[in-house]
This record gives C-alpha cells, sequence and structure tokens, in this order.
C-alpha cells in the first residue's frame, strides 16, 4: 500500500464536505461528558441497610430504586425504576 500525498487527502477531504453540504448532511458530535452527581456534599446519606445482602425469604422484602435523567432531543427525559429484588 502506498502513502497518500497530504494534498491529495485535503482535495479528498473538501470533495467529501462539499458533497455532504449538497445533501444537507451533518455530523452529529459527541458531547462532552457532564458529571451530575455530587458526592462531595455535607447532605444527608442513606444508611446501607441491606449490606450487600440481596437474600430474600419472602415477597416483598427487600426493593431497589433509581432515578435519573437523559436528553433527547426535544428536553430531558426522566426515568424511575423500582425492583423487588
Amino acid at each position: 500500500m502506498q502513502p497518500v500525498s497530504s494534498r491529495l487527502l485535503r482535495r479528498c477531504c473538501a470533495v467529501l464536505k462539499a458533497k455532504f453540504r449538497e445533501n444537507g448532511i451533518k455530523a452529529l458530535q459527541k458531547r462532552r461528558y457532564k458529571k451530575t452527581t455530587d458526592s462531595d456534599h455535607a447532605g444527608l446519606i442513606a444508611p446501607d441497610i441491606l449490606e450487600q445482602d440481596f437474600a430474600r425469604y419472602g415477597p416483598d422484602q427487600k426493593w431497589g430504586v433509581d432515578i435519573g435523567y437523559v436528553w433527547t432531543r426535544e428536553r430531558w427525559s426522566y426515568r424511575a425504576i423500582v425492583l423487588g429484588l
């Protein structure tokens, strides 16, 4: 395989950019990671009453929950998950 000259590479990129522009194609840029959780605060922290013991001995004894949100193309979408362990 022969190396490609930088001049040829620039020309190919220019042609591709023009074709993309003609057809209304735009690249989606990856967004930077945004930290949304502040673990270093003075607020109350719930105690770990399960202490990693997820065994259960009957129904409705232990539950796991989580909430979060994700940006969609239109707005923030919130989600809540509740699991019976």
